[in-house]
């Protein structure tokens, strides 16, 4: 699949060693741990973000309406699991030995809203939210792209062309007008809906955004983060920004010239008689 990744200059991996001239010990204090850890370059990883690193508050959110009647029904259905599940989830005064006319009278102080918590926390902790998110764009010559994630046209774009693997998969985002809905009907029932992890507000249209979706590993702490690398071969070519520093441009011209000659090079330009990028051969 052919995907394009916008990437400001201080992530590529380069930008430390020339920036304003910062001496190496300072290079974190200045430019920031994060992205001196998120360079693609000279190891070909990027960051896959947890919902909670994306640049979007609402990411992976989702309208979760209760329905009453059904989810007390299931709680007195069967009791004994109710109870354990509120011990565990929400108050440790609900004892699993409770008999159920007190579980009952402790649930009755149980808001709608503090039952909705409850969820929200055990959707927070689930496998699901677990997940990993790489965004790329279907095209490369976005202006609005290259100004919001290039900083200002000074930056790169990298083309992947991946093909189709277990450790991943790809899903277009769709951008939508409300928020994905979820309802709840058995208190039990807290699974993540999986389409929120690739649903936007669809002001957010202009991306075009192909998300590449993996599970983190296990062994990471969860804020912990966590780099994905890809093969060489998947880097069909790079484009540098219109306002690029020639510096950095010359030190992933010299880079791709010693260890990746295969990568196509190209510069963008500004079009002079309409509003258009256009891309010429290094």
């Amino acid at each position: 699949m052919k995907l394009f990744k916008y990437i400001a200059p201080e992530r590529t991996g380069f930008y430390q060693n020339y920036a304003c001239k910062i001496p190496s010990n300072k290079c974190e204090q200045v430019l920031g741990k994060e992205n001196l850890i998120d360079g693609f370059f000279p190891n070909l990883e990027l960051v896959a973000s947890t919902p909670g690193r994306l640049n979007d508050p609402f990411e992976c959110k989702v309208d979760v309406k209760i329905d009453r009647k059904a989810y007390f029904r299931s709680m007195l259905e069967d009791p004994n699991s109710c109870i354990k599940y509120f011990h565990n989830n929400y108050d440790r005064k609900i004892k699993n030995k409770t008999d159920l006319k007190q579980f009952v009278r402790q649930l009755k102080k149980v808001s709608i809203s503090k039952m909705f918590k409850i969820h929200c926390d055990a959707v927070e902790n689930s496998n699901e939210t677990l997940m990993a998110i790489v965004s790329f764009s279907i095209e490369p010559d976005n202006i609005l792209m290259w100004s919001h994630y290039c900083k200002n046209h000074s930056g790169i774009v990298i083309e992947f062309d991946l093909p189709s693997s277990q450790e991943y998969e790809f899903k277009e985002v769709e951008y939508l007008e409300t928020l994905p809905q979820r309802k709840l009907n058995h208190f039990k029932n807290s699974a993540y809906p999986t389409e929120a992890f690739y649903s936007k507000f669809n002001i957010w249209n202009y991306e075009k955004e192909v998300r590449m979706i993996l599970k983190r590993p296990e062994h990471l702490d969860r804020n912990e983060i966590f780099k994905y690398k890809f093969s060489a071969d998947s880097i069909k070519s790079i484009r540098f920004g219109a306002l690029i520093n020639d510096n950095l441009m010359n030190d992933i011209i010299h880079l791709c010239g010693e260890k990746y000659p295969h990568i196509r090079l190209l510069k963008m330009a500004v079009c002079n008689d309409k509003y258009a990028l256009i891309e010429r051969n290094i």
